[in-house]
């Protein structure tokens, strides 16, 4: 997966529409689901060894067990060790960036830092809060959310 942008997207500016902007690298690697599914995995090619190899000893079953155990370790590591998956923040991008970059290679925001999930949650709540409290709505007793009144909503009655 290559994550530089190709010669059509720098023909059409893609890569920089954002330069100057601001992100955050997104973390979407998920350690449990990996640590889960690297022993699942593990502990499967584990078995199918274990009975390959069963078919040609009489080995006791302590022994085919070890290996499925030794197997589902095995998996459990390389699905740890292999790279995080990281995205750019920013809405109109969302493309997959490596751990490392500190300028989007998609949209050319530069990365903050990197958050989870959860913080990106929180910042885009806190966005849309500050957002809210900065628009300048007239409080109207006549208004309601669904039903603006005469005055606020543009028709006259």
């Amino acid at each position: 997966m290559s994550f530089l942008p190709n010669d059509e997207e720098r023909e059409r500016g893609e890569t920089t529409r954002n330069a100057g902007q601001t992100a955050y690298r997104v973390d979407f690697t998920r350690p449990i689901l990996r640590l889960v599914l690297g022993t699942w995995f593990g502990a499967i090619a584990g078995m199918i060894l274990a009975t390959l190899a069963g078919r040609n000893t009489e080995s006791g079953s302590k022994a085919m067990m070890a290996l499925i155990a030794v197997a589902a370790v095995a998996g459990a590591i390389v699905a740890l060790t292999r790279p995080g998956l990281y995205r750019c923040s920013d809405i109109t991008c969302r493309a997959h960036v490596p751990g490392d970059a500190m300028v989007c290679p998609s949209c050319g925001s530069s990365f903050a830092r990197t958050i989870s999930p959860r913080q990106w949650r929180n910042v885009q709540a806190e966005d849309l809060d500050r957002n809210a409290a900065g628009m300048d709505f007239p409080d109207c007793d006549d208004c309601e959310p669904e039903h603006p009144c005469a005055a606020h909503g543009g028709r006259s009655d």
